[in-house]
């Protein structure tokens, strides 16, 4: 998934897929480290769903 977001990031108007504003509004786009997979097993339990394989 990360490359996906990494892909978009890279998109001719990212702003559009992140829905952040356009140039000049102020606002970035971002990306924290990846979570690990037990982060990601653990969000997944505590919110009761499942991300798609």
């Amino acid at each position: 998934m990360r490359e996906q977001v990494l892909a978009l990031r890279e998109a001719p108007f990212p702003h559009r897929a992140f829905g952040v504003g356009g140039a000049g509004s102020g606002r970035a786009i971002h990306l924290d480290r990846p979570l690990s997979e037990a982060e990601v097993a653990a969000a997944e339990l505590e919110r009761r769903v499942r991300r798609r394989p």
